[in-house]
């Protein structure tokens, strides 16, 4: 085959060849004679010259070479060679884009002078190379014979090869169409493409777009493979083809010359080495790959889904493209894959191009309108898609759902319009269980499972109040009794009135209404027109006359109407009641005089179980079982605390003790002074108050008057002297009171205490005189264990078992010092030498000096003896 021509070039004539003989043809006149010297006219060629058409360089298939046009269902390059071409680097072209090559073998009939010069040579560079490769034989067969003989023709340059892609036969020859009708070239194409098919070939047919369209018609091409040549950036051809020569015009390195460009989509896996696999209608797996056969034969026109081994796949031109995952179109149709593997598992929204579809089992359904969920959020789709304009209500799983720009708006809380029904949206979705009032637009509506309805007249409670609907509206114009469910209620302005308390007509009658309704269990009082009426189970009764019960409070009705002028003692359900102006005052609490006795009325009736004082016109009366007890004098306990009555009244002139239960209480001006703690002279005696009573335990000091009592068993005792102890203190008694003059020793419980103005110091230690000895006292008392010095008024004495001993002459150690003591005292005056315990030691000063050395007398006298360090030697 010629040299691809560039695409969309203008058409430039070819000279004629200048034949000097003149026996010789015009071209493209005698076929046979075209056909022996390779004189091709076509779409391609005239007369044996490739037509001028301009660069192939398509830029959208940018790369190392830009001769392919941009088309991402092809599956692999390639070219198409022939001795045009010239002699062909082969390793060069296995370096560039080329994945395969179609050679031409030969052309016309089988004749070895039209066998292509490069045949063998082009196919050994393929083989060499590692190429793929198919052939092609030019066709001028002009009868079914000469069809015949090319099919002999290609078979015979094909023994012993083996070869990837089809045997393709090239019918573009235009004085074949201008002779033969479209029958005839089918027998011609049935003859060649038959015999090679029996000889096990793949088979096909090259052709450009026009040729098949409108001349290579008939049914029969649609057995074989085509290769269809239009030289554009599409192929637009409808029918099926695996390949498309897009350009005559490509760049290729090692090929010296343009050369045509191929597509291949299909894999072409039937070794053509006169063997065929057969391969069931549908997809089948070559080599990994998966492509859909019909007739033995990828059918690459079609597009849509088919199914293997238990799975969909997305086909596209014959074959599953497995690299597509996500959403893919096929024609009009969408699909969810993953890897070329229709994903029926899907049915959710999908985020594609900017938009969001609906996919349902892996399919994007263009009829779908309804709401879906995804990510947890809701969303109505239209069309299989979010408009974001959707403002409506729409159902999903039995609940109705308001839309705002097609998702749920879940803070709208409002009543919504759809053009034909209201609805009450809470938290985004109609609330059907709402049966309420709603305030909307300056008007109450009532709402029924969430929808107005227009039908509803009746009461509506709502917020604590009852509400009259009129045809699903409150008009606020109605006043009257309305009856719902049983009960009566009084409406003003649409309104149950509960601040309304009254009687009202209706039929003639009257009725007590309370809270907005009449009330049949009431039977009690109601004023109307400034009287109080008797009402008997919701309903005024004229005829009665006696007490009533109204609430809590007691009437006295005659003839129906509260007998305001009665005032008197009525006997009620066996309770004395105190009634005043026609009621009982539930307010008084006091006593009254009847039939010559007084009585204590407590909050409105005799209380015979009340004993108490009361007071009465400034008088406290002493009541018992509800009667005035005038016969009793004694103490009686009121309000926390205890009151003096005389005969009846508390008499609060009277003060002094008083014999109760077994005890002696003190009457402080009528009544027992709790606060009161002090000695009460009374017959003969002190005894002494606690508190308000005599305390018969009590034995301690009490100040009165400011003196310091002893109290014994409640009584001073006049009689007593001695210590008594006292707020942690002992204290001197004197005949019943504490002698603060009093300073000396006492002898108490075996032991001599120093009392030092009425109680015992504690803090003294020092010399104390008594009986004409001086006593040491230690802490308050005599320290009879203590022998040793002690300073008083200035002068150290020495105490001899607590008291001083006036005969004592000798040393004594006193805080690691040795003094001298003569006669009970320290003699600061003696200077010599002083015997103690077998030793003699030099005193000087009242001390032993123990720096001394010399010598010394004992007492002045006698002869001098040598001291050394303080001690005779």
């Amino acid at each position: 085959m010629k040299k691809l021509f560039k695409r969309l070039c203008v058409t430039v004539l070819s000279f004629l060849m200048v034949v000097s003989s003149t026996t010789l043809p015009a071209f493209g006149e005698d076929i046979n004679y075209n056909e022996k010297n390779d004189i091709a006219n076509s779409f391609r060629y005239s007369n044996g010259q490739v037509k001028e058409r301009g660069s192939a360089n398509y830029v959208a298939r940018a790369s190392v070479n830009s001769g392919w046009p941009d088309d991402p269902k092809a599956i692999c390059k390639g070219i198409d060679v022939s001795y045009h071409n010239g002699t062909i680097d082969w390793k060069k072209v296995k370096q560039s884009e080329v994945e395969y090559a179609i050679i031409r073998c030969g052309y016309g009939t089988n004749d070895k002078n039209q066998d292509d010069k490069k045949w063998e040579e082009n196919v050994k560079g393929c083989i060499d190379n590692n190429i793929p490769y198919g052939v092609y034989l030019y066709s001028y067969a002009d009868t079914v014979e000469k069809a015949s003989s090319e099919a002999d023709h290609a078979i015979r340059l094909l023994q012993g090869k083996k070869f990837k892609y089809p045997v393709y036969y090239d019918l573009e020859e235009e004085a074949i169409r201008k002779k033969l009708s479209k029958t005839e070239i089918a027998n011609i194409a049935k003859t060649f493409c038959n015999k090679l098919s029996a000889k096990g070939y793949t088979v096909g047919i090259y052709a450009n777009k026009d040729w098949f369209t409108n001349y290579l018609t008939d049914s029969c091409f649609n057995n074989w493979t085509k290769w269809v040549a239009q030289y554009n950036t599409v192929c637009n051809y409808q029918g099926k083809y695996d390949m498309w020569q897009c350009s005559c015009t490509g760049k290729i390195p090692g090929i010296s010359t343009n050369v045509d460009l191929n597509y291949s989509y299909s894999p072409f896996e039937n070794s053509n080495d006169g063997t065929t696999t057969e391969y069931s209608d549908g997809l089948n797996e070559i080599q990994g790959e998966l492509y859909y056969f019909e007739n033995n034969r990828i059918n690459t026109s079609y597009n849509g889904l088919a199914t293997y081994k238990g799975d969909t796949y997305l086909v596209t031109r014959g074959m599953v493209n497995k690299t597509q995952s996500g959403l893919v179109q096929s024609g009009s149709n969408w699909y969810m894959l993953t890897n070329g593997k229709l994903n029926k598992d899907f049915t959710d929204l999908y985020y594609y191009n900017n938009n969001w579809y609906y996919i349902v089992n892996g399919v994007l359904d263009w009829t779908f309108n309804g709401v879906v969920t995804y990510n947890n959020n809701l969303y109505y789709v239209e069309g299989s898609t979010i408009s974001w304009t959707y403002n409506n209500v729409a159902e999903y799983k039995g609940t109705k759902y308001y839309f705002y720009k097609s998702q749920v708006d879940y803070g709208f809380n409002d009543l919504f319009y759809t053009g034909n029904t209201w609805y009450y949206i809470k938290d985004g979705k109609v609330d059907t269980s709402y049966n309420d009032l709603y305030y909307y637009n300056n008007t109450w509506y009532y709402i029924e499972n969430g929808t107005i309805t227009w039908k509803y007249t009746n009461l509506v409670k709502y917020n604590g109040a009852m509400y009259y609907v009129d045809r699903s509206m409150v008009r606020w114009d109605y006043k009257g009794l309305v009856e719902k469910d049983g009960t009566l209620y009084y409406v003003s302005n649409s309104m149950v009135d509960y601040q309304y308390k009254g009687l009202y007509e209706y039929n003639n009658k009257y009725y007590y209404v309370e809270n907005g309704q009449v009330n049949k269990n009431y039977n009690g009082i109601c004023k109307y027109n400034s009287k109080n009426y008797y009402v008997t189970n919701g309903v005024v009764d004229p005829q009665y006359t006696g007490v009533v019960e109204s609430g809590k409070d007691l009437l006295y009705v005659k003839k129906g109407v509260v007998d305001e002028g009665y005032t008197q003692l009525t006997y009620y359900k066996n309770t004395w009641y105190y009634f005043e102006k026609g009621s009982v005052n539930w307010d008084y609490s006091n006593p009254i005089y009847y039939n010559n006795a007084w009585y204590y009325v407590d909050h409105g009736y005799i209380n015979w179980k009340f004993t108490d004082l009361v007071l009465y016109n400034g008088t406290w009366y002493y009541v018992v079982n509800g009667i005035i007890d005038f016969d009793y004098t004694g103490l009686v306990y009121h309000a926390g605390g205890w009151f003096y009555v005389s005969k009846g009244k508390v008499d609060w002139n009277h003060s002094g003790l008083i014999y109760y239960n077994n005890q002696w209480y003190y009457i402080d001006h009528g009544y027992i002074n709790w606060n009161y703690s002090n000695p009460i002279y009374y017959n003969n005696a002190w005894f002494y108050i606690d508190h308000g009573y005599i305390n018969w335990n009590f034995t301690d000091l009490i100040i009165y008057n400011g003196t310091w009592y002893y109290v014994v068993n409640g009584i001073i005792d006049f009689k007593y002297t001695g210590l008594v102890y006292h707020a942690g203190e002992w204290y001197y008694v004197s005949k019943g009171k504490v002698d603060w003059n009093h300073s000396g020793l006492i002898y108490y419980n075996k032991e001599w205490f120093y009392i030092d103005r009425g109680r015992i110091n504690w803090d003294y230690c020092n010399l104390t005189y008594y009986n004409k000895t001086w006593y040491y006292v230690n802490h308050g008392k005599i320290y009879w264990d203590y022998s040793n010095l002690v300073l008083y008024n200035g002068t150290w004495y020495y105490v001899k078992n607590g008291q001083i001993d006036w005969n004592f002459t000798d040393l004594v150690l006193y805080e690691g010092t040795w003094y001298y003591v003569k006669k009970a005292t320290i003699d600061y005056s003696y200077k010599g030498l002083v015997y103690h315990c077998g030793g003699y030691y030099y005193v000087e000063n009242g001390k032993i000096n123990w720096g001394y050395n010399g010598y010394a007398q004992v007492n002045n006298k006698g002869p001098q003896y040598k001291v050394v360090n303080g001690q005779r030697v």
